[in-house]
């Protein structure tokens, strides 16, 4: 009997950017609307009263988004859009955003 190899196929980096797949950009972006959800709280009920605790936690939530919004940046495909969006009844802008993480970039 002989050995068999097995060779996996890894999907290598594309020029546009990195490889990852859907399932795991919408991992990314549960857990980012999580912390995101976990903010909101944490502001509401700061208002009550000012705990410097729940600022220091206010603030890691903060850095711990913005870290994980950096990482989906770097490892989504992105399929840049180009949409206008109103900011009130007379005015409006120009935005792109990518329809797979759903992050926003500066206009190009």
């Amino acid at each position: 009997m002989t050995k068999q190899q097995i060779h996996l196929h890894k999907p290598a980096p594309c020029p546009e950017g990195a490889y990852a797949d859907e399932l795991s950009i919408s991992a990314y972006r549960k857990v980012i609307a999580g912390m995101q959800q976990q903010r909101t709280v944490l502001q509401l009920n700061s208002m009550v009263g000012q705990d410097p605790s729940r600022k220091t936690a206010m603030q890691k939530i903060d850095e711990h988004i913005t870290s994980l919004e950096n990482t989906l940046k770097s490892v989504c495909k992105h399929n840049y859009v180009e949409d206008y969006i109103d900011i009130n009844p007379d005015r409006g802008t120009s935005i792109t955003y990518c329809d797979k993480c759903f992050l926003t970039f500066p206009t190009r």
